[in-house]
């Protein structure tokens, strides 16, 4: 397993999730501010950690970044959170019913995290994290 398997998963997960009736409207594979609509995501790997599993394995996790946005100038600040709380709960939702991935990885882990507000190419937005850990048992050679 590898970076490049583990996002076209989270890509593949992120697209259930994405269109007309779904709590996405867009989302990308890599960051950035210039949205085609709200609410978005966007998503990068972050950072990985291996640690010694047996002398046949190592446990590596993978981590990836997501960023959901939510414009507030047309929607206005309370419903801009009432908007990303409830895409939040459903991407984390969707991860917490699929910890494999569909075979891509041994458990995966949505955690949300961190809030706030910044100016994007549409004005002022709201933004939360979610990181998403993938554990994978790589066997050494």
């Amino acid at each position: 397993m590898s970076f490049v398997n583990l996002k076209t998963a989270i890509k593949n997960k992120l697209d259930t999730l994405t269109g007309a009736g779904k709590p996405l409207s867009f989302n990308y594979d890599e960051h950035r501010t210039n949205f085609d609509g709200y609410p978005v995501a966007t998503f990068e790997p972050s950072d990985m950690a291996s640690d010694y599993e047996t002398v046949a394995e190592n446990l590596r996790v993978y981590s990836f970044m997501v960023y959901i946005y939510q414009e507030m100038e047309k929607t206005g600040a309370g419903e801009s959170v009432n908007i990303l709380a409830s895409v939040v709960d459903q991407i984390t939702n969707a991860f917490d019913n699929d910890y494999t991935l569909g075979g891509a990885c041994m458990f995966a882990k949505a955690t949300p995290s961190r809030w706030g507000v910044m100016p994007t190419d549409s004005g002022m937005t709201r933004y939360a994290e979610i990181k998403i850990e993938c554990e994978v048992l790589y066997l050494l050679t």
